[in-house]
């Protein structure tokens, strides 16, 4: 991860901790699908088969300790056993996924996983009245407009880790709008909130 300037997060004990939370909306792909593929972006997977590469961009509003915009990049790639034919599909990498944060103030933050191995996403069918999935359920409804049917709320899940932790965020099962809360240093956040 990244802090303003572009100086390494890793290289001071004299940071802090912010905290963000970013809402977001897709803006690469198009109906049905929020990613664009890159079919001159091919690689080996690890999982097998052969990647076609993606890009996933999104952007929307930042609150919390460091108030303004954000914009994220994600790199991945969706992995055939023959590319030619799409039933042949394994599973996707994740390869890469950074937010760039520009505060009200005009301050770039870039923070980017740094762990990108670690990657987990999937889509989760639960009560919408129950536990914690009523918790998910109020942010769904709140934050990203996502309406439970039935008696059930099906909705997307995803993790984002940097030196400060993993967190998990919460999306449509498209992934078209998501809601995540970051922690991320800063060399002052009192000056930029």
């Amino acid at each position: 991860m990244l802090a303003a300037g572009g100086a390494n997060a890793f290289a001071s004990s004299d940071k802090e901790v912010a905290h963000d939370t970013f809402v977001g909306t897709a803006t690469t792909g198009g109906p049905g699908s929020p990613i664009t593929i890159n079919p001159s972006d091919i690689a080996p997977c690890s999982i097998g088969g052969i990647g076609i590469g993606y890009i996933y961009q999104a952007n929307g509003p930042a609150t919390g300790d460091i108030k303004g915009t954000f914009v994220y990049n994600e790199h991945g790639y969706l992995c055939f056993t023959n590319p030619a034919d799409p039933t042949t599909f394994v599973g996707s990498l994740f390869k890469s996924g950074v937010f760039t944060l520009t505060s009200k103030k005009g301050k770039t933050y870039t923070i980017a996983d740094t762990k990108p191995a670690a990657y987990k996403s999937g889509v989760k069918s639960v009560d919408p009245d129950k536990g914690f999935a009523a918790h998910i359920a109020k942010l769904l409804r709140k934050d990203v407009g996502l309406l439970p049917t039935g008696d059930t709320l099906t909705y997307g899940y995803f993790t984002f880790t940097d030196n400060v932790g993993t967190f998990t965020g919460y999306s449509t099962p498209d992934s078209s709008k998501f809601l995540i809360t970051v922690g991320f240093t800063v060399p002052d956040k009192s000056k930029d909130s």
